[in-house]
């Protein structure tokens, strides 16, 4: 029935913590490697109201925006709508439109 038989002890420190720290360290390590060699160009960002901010591909996230705007809303944001109008280069991996095509015109797609 899905319960625990016999009294449940947590362990401060169960052996598998320190592989998945590990895991992690070595994945994220490889990503920001990845993120830092990406060209950082000038990009611009449309508000829902219409208002354009400019940014660094790679770089400006979505709270660096709101931070930008107000740091209250900053703090009380917890999603963002990211929608690419332009061709995104993926580092050698085929773009995905939003209907789950693949973009043929992305140079990278045959990488």
């Amino acid at each position: 029935d899905g319960r625990f038989v016999g009294d449940f002890v947590a362990k401060p420190e169960p052996a598998f913590l320190a592989q998945r720290a590990a895991t992690w360290d070595r994945f994220a390590t490889r990503a920001r490697a990845q993120l830092e060699g990406r060209p950082k160009e000038k990009i611009e960002i449309t508000l829902p109201d219409g208002f354009v901010k400019e940014g660094l591909s790679w770089s400006t996230t979505p709270l660096d925006i709101a931070e930008a705007i107000s740091k209250r809303l900053a703090e009380a944001c917890v999603v963002a709508l990211v929608e690419y109008t332009g061709p995104v280069q993926a580092g050698g991996t085929p773009c995905v439109a939003a209907d789950g095509e693949e973009d043929e015109d992305d140079d990278d797609a045959e990488a």
